[in-house]
């Protein structure tokens, strides 16, 4: 739940630093000047407005793009930021059926290890279902 209102605030914090920025726009830039009397549309007549409006659009984009980006990149249950994509296997040898692997690793933390070693001990004293069993047999006592 938490990495969902940490992603929700992120959001929320791009929506207001955009919103101040237009309020800028419109307080810094002056109204397009009335041609032949009538009044001209900001967007779509105005040059120097409507580049202004598109770069604006492209800087809203970028900044949402940037927010997920970066959530991707956290651990979901402590929101710390994850290392380096780590790959395995081999790209010349990679094929449709057996393309190389890519796993992010997070540096682990106590709260971490608590994990494996309660999952390790429920694969040993048998409270585990067998499937869960035989994936764990290999990782030994952490530590």
């Amino acid at each position: 739940m938490k990495y969902w209102a940490y992603f929700g605030a992120k959001l929320v914090a791009v929506v207001l630093f955009l919103c101040a920025v237009w309020d800028g726009m419109f307080r810094l830039l002056p109204a397009p000047e009335p041609f032949l009397r009538q009044p001209v549309s900001r967007m779509g007549q105005d040059l120097a407005w409507t580049t202004l409006i598109l770069l604006y659009f492209l800087f809203g984009i970028g900044l949402v793009y940037v927010a997920i980006w970066d959530q991707r990149m956290r651990c979901r249950s402590c929101l710390r930021r994850l290392r380096m994509p780590l790959e395995t296997g081999s790209w010349s040898r990679a094929t449709l059926l057996s393309p190389p692997q890519r796993r992010v690793d997070l540096p682990l933390r106590p709260w971490h290890l608590d994990r494996i070693r309660s999952a390790y001990d429920g694969a040993k004293s048998g409270r585990m279902d067998a499937p869960r069993r035989r994936h764990l047999e290999g990782i030994g006592e952490p530590g």
